[in-house]
Parts: C-alpha cells; structure tokens; sequence
C-alpha cells in the first residue's frame, strides 16, 4: 500500500477515492487496436486534457478573471495536465454504443490502487517533474451550478488544486457514465517550451497481466471473430479472463399456466356457450 499512498495527492476534495476504496473494480472501454498495442509495448498511454472533446472540459482555463481590473487566464496551465478516463459502471447499453463505434472494442477491467500504482512509471517524462497525481470521481453539476463554482473562485487565487479540482467536475447529462479520473500534473519544461516542444502523452510503464484483470469483448461481435480475436490476445501472453459480453443476449423465458393456452387475446380455444352474432355493416350489433 506504500507504493499507492505515494502516488495518491492527500488533500480536502470532495471527489478523491478514500484509501479504503483503492481496491474498488474500475473498467475502461477502449478499441481493440489499442488493447493490441497496450499488450504489444507494455504501455499505458494518459493523453493532455486539452484534447478532450467536450466543450465545458478544462473549463476553468476557459474562462475570463481579473484580478484588480487586470485580465487573468489560466490557458498557459493546460500543457502541464494529463489525464485518463476510467468508469465505475461495469457495463451498460450506452458505454458500447459511445465507446465501440465499430462494434469491435472492448472493456479491461482494473483497480482503482492498480491504476494509482501504475501512475508512478512514467517512462517518457521526468519522473520528479510531477506535481500531482490523483484518482477521483466525477461530480456531476448543472450548467448553472459550474457557473456558480466558477465565479467562486474569481474570490480568491487559483492555484494547483483548484485547476485540479475543475478536472473532475461535469455536465449532470454525462452521469451515466460514473466516471473515475487519473489526473497528472506535469510542470513544463521551461527549456522545452522554449523550444516549442511539447508531450502529447505519458507513457506509464505496466505488466498487463497485472493491470488488467479481464478483458471483455463488445456484445455485438460476432462470435467466429471473438474466437479469432481471442486467440490473437491471448497469443500476446495475456493470460487472464477473456470474454464476450452477454448484454444482447436473449434468454427464452419458460411460462407454466395451468390455464389452456388461447389463439389471442379474447379468444378461448374452448366451444363456445352460445352462437355468437354478427352486425351488418353500418349496424350495431344485436345483444
């Protein structure tokens, strides 16, 4: 456990992962070229959070501050930030659909302590540049209640935290997703930037097979290429759990009726009491 509280930035958010969750299931959905890729180099890639598509993401150093009528931004910030995307939802219809266009992607399953320790091997980067590294989960606000958060802050000096802090909030249209955050924070390398140099990624060294402690394929492969894909993952030594997901399939319910079944609704297989009657067109009919 030394090793994650190492790793884990202590501090009063409202959305960090107490130590007595680090053993939580956490999963990740992801296409299958970068499984292959993540089993081939041994690598865990945390891209920068500039290049998260939704628009309110890194909103913080979206917005407009002054300080004694002085024009503010924290836009400079956002080359130092890292981040990867993790979900405390096992499975649902939605995480497919958004996450496994072509129907061929699939869900690794970890920990939230496996992930935490992971963070520490970095292989790419300098590892003493690190600032913070945290793992936390998403509070879902309104558009008005990011609003008001961020107006908040326009009253005091935002710092390392606060920027922090912004990355694990969202939009309530996303809370579906139950979303976990790996956030590192990188100071830039003054030399670096001066050179125009600048990281699109962290590679975090991992073993697989400790990492991920199952991979599951997405419901709507079909079944020959599961077998095939199978068999291409576990040739690249993964050794633990692979399967297909069952969410679409079908199990046939068995009904026991004492009753005698009937032809439709209303009508008994039965003889019938009494003659039924019929109206002519443009009648009602005769009772």
């Amino acid at each position: 456990m030394k090793r994650q509280e190492k790793a884990y930035y202590h501090n009063s958010f409202s959305t960090v992962i107490e130590s007595k969750s680090y053993d939580v299931p956490i999963y990740r959905y992801i296409p299958f070229d970068y499984l292959l890729h993540l089993l081939r180099t041994h690598y865990l890639w945390v891209g920068p959070t500039k290049l998260w598509d939704d628009t309110y993401e890194n909103f913080l150093t979206k917005a407009k501050f002054q300080w004694d009528s002085t024009p503010i931004s924290y836009l400079g910030f956002l080359p130092g930030f890292y981040g990867q995307c993790w979900t405390l939802q096992k499975e649902t219809d939605a995480l497919w659909r958004i996450y496994s266009h072509d129907k061929k992607g699939v869900r690794i399953k970890s920990r939230i302590n496996k992930v935490l320790g992971a963070s520490i091997n970095e292989a790419n980067l300098k590892p003493l540049s690190t600032r913070i590294r945290i793992i936390g989960q998403i509070k879902y606000l309104s558009k008005n209640q990011i609003k008001k958060w961020i107006e908040k802050q326009n009253e005091k000096i935002i710092n390392d935290k606060t920027l922090v802090e912004s990355l694990f909030i969202k939009r309530k249209e996303f809370v579906h997703e139950k979303e976990v955050r790996l956030i590192i924070h990188k100071n830039i390398d003054e030399e670096e930037e001066s050179k125009g140099i600048e990281h699109n990624h962290i590679k975090l060294a991992i073993e697989p097979n400790e990492l991920i402690e199952e991979i599951t394929f997405d419901p709507r492969l079909r079944n020959e290429d599961f077998k095939t894909y199978k068999q291409v993952v576990q040739k690249m030594n993964y050794t633990n759990k692979i399967t297909k997901s069952k969410l679409y399939e079908f199990e046939r319910p068995t009904i026991k009726n004492s009753q005698p079944p009937t032809m439709g609704i209303g009508h008994s297989r039965t003889k019938p009491t009494q003659k039924p009657s019929y109206a002519p067109p443009g009648t009602l009919p005769h009772i």
